[in-house]
């Protein structure tokens, strides 16, 4: 270690970063191990379906689940929007009652 004497030590930051590749290939692997884990009680309802076709099953759930999330996330963002804007206008908000008149 003739060479290390005079090194200072140094610690150094792993990140761990998850691109949005890394992001695809683990929603892969959670669809396949769902249906796998699924598969069993759906084959004993229905004996006639292949593991592919509860797996495709399965595929689309997942992907008519993720546009409801980012259908709610775009929703919260708009609620948000409304917020920040009636705070900023310096407007207090008012509940309306059915005796207000329009």
């Amino acid at each position: 270690m003739q060479g290390c004497a005079g090194m200072k030590a140094r610690k150094i930051r792993v990140e761990r970063r998850r691109t949005p590749g890394n992001r695809q290939v683990r929603r892969e692997i959670q669809n396949f191990l769902r249906a796998l884990n699924s598969y069993p009680d759906r084959f004993s309802k229905n004996p006639g379906i292949s593991f592919e076709q509860h797996y495709d099953g399965v595929i689309e759930a997942a992907k008519i689940e993720a546009v409801k999330i980012e259908a709610a996330k775009i929703e919260t963002v708009k609620v948000e929007t409304v917020k920040i804007r009636v705070v900023k206008s310096g407007a207090t908000p008012r509940t309306a009652h059915p005796t207000d008149a329009d």
